[in-house]
């Protein structure tokens, strides 16, 4: 599995955090979403470790091979990023 090297290390975390801080801060969005499917439990680490919170669950919200599910939308707002000098080390409060 090619992929298999990069497991652990926190990748998918940094590049999460990073395009989310972007998007707040240089872009100037308020609110960056994620909608993360209930049984996807990495992805719920991903997004939790970027500084996301979880919102209310989106019932039936997700569709897939002629079958519904539910969704958790997870976000993260301009006013949750800790100040950092430099963008290459900043953290959210979720951290």
């Amino acid at each position: 599995m090619p992929f298999r090297a990069s497991r652990g290390r926190h990748l998918a975390t940094r590049a999460v955090s990073l395009t989310a801080r972007w998007a707040l801060t240089q872009v100037g969005l308020r609110r960056v979403e994620a909608l993360v499917g209930p049984a996807n439990i990495l992805s719920w680490k991903v997004v939790e470790r970027a500084g996301f919170q979880r919102e209310d669950p989106l019932r039936s919200y997700l569709a897939a091979g002629g079958d519904r599910s539910d969704a958790y939308i997870y976000s993260l707002l301009s006013t949750d990023l800790v100040a950092d000098a430099d963008p290459q080390t900043a953290r959210t409060h979720g951290e």
